[in-house]
């Protein structure tokens, strides 16, 4: 944590009064990281311009997993209203940023733009053959997708969102829906112990990825 201060204090700093807010989102924060997880960062600013960006990539070209989702007051209306619920389980470490949550035809429409870029994604993969290796990297991103795709459709039905991988298959399991999808956070939940499986067989998971996406209910 004294890293992630450190970090802080050069990019209020670097951005002085054009930053409105830090946070800390993702795994690290629901606490299901992997120990290769990175620290996700969203970093709001009043206006993006070409001095924020080297100020950045200044402070981030001397340090390592972490990932930054930037964006600044223009985008607020342009961005799909679903992406800012990776902030509704999320850290403030600076400042303040207010966001609107989604409508449920906001989720449906984001959710469909997910699904039809996964499927075709996959079907290039599994139709034209690729490297192991390329096949492999495609995993893990998939199954996160998978899991986002779940998580946001049970906020569109209840209103509240799963915070965690285990949130989300207690959820499934207790309607008794999805049984495709919950083995596939449940996969995502074993990575580490099951991970060797499924990168020996990558087509395998893959193909049930597939299934998944093109089966799904919206």
């Amino acid at each position: 944590m004294s890293n992630l201060e450190n970090l802080k204090g050069q990019i209020i700093k670097a951005l002085d009064d054009n930053l409105v807010c830090i946070l800390l989102t993702g795994s690290r924060v629901r606490e299901e990281e992997r120990k290769d997880s990175d620290f996700d960062l969203a970093i709001v600013v009043k206006k993006i311009y070409e001095e924020v960006l080297i100020a950045l990539r200044s402070i981030f070209s001397s340090i390592t997993n972490y990932s930054v989702y930037l964006i600044d007051d223009g985008d607020i209306e342009s961005f799909p209203k679903a992406t800012f619920l990776q902030f509704v389980y999320s850290k403030k470490l600076y400042g303040n940023y207010n966001y609107k949550l989604p409508t449920k035809l906001d989720i449906a429409n984001y959710v469909e733009v997910i699904r039809r870029d996964w499927l075709d994604r996959i079907r290039h993969y599994l139709v034209i053959p690729h490297p192991h290796e390329r096949l492999v990297k495609a995993l893990l991103p998939a199954l996160k997708c998978v899991y986002l795709t779940l998580s946001y459709l049970i906020y569109e039905e209840t209103g509240n969102l799963p915070m965690t991988r285990k949130d989300t298959i207690s959820f499934l399991r207790k309607k008794g829906g999805n049984p495709l999808g919950m083995n596939l956070v449940e996969i995502l939940e074993d990575w580490d112990s099951s991970k060797e499986e499924h990168l020996a067989n990558p087509v395998k998971l893959l193909l049930q990825i597939e299934a998944f996406f093109r089966t799904i209910e919206i």
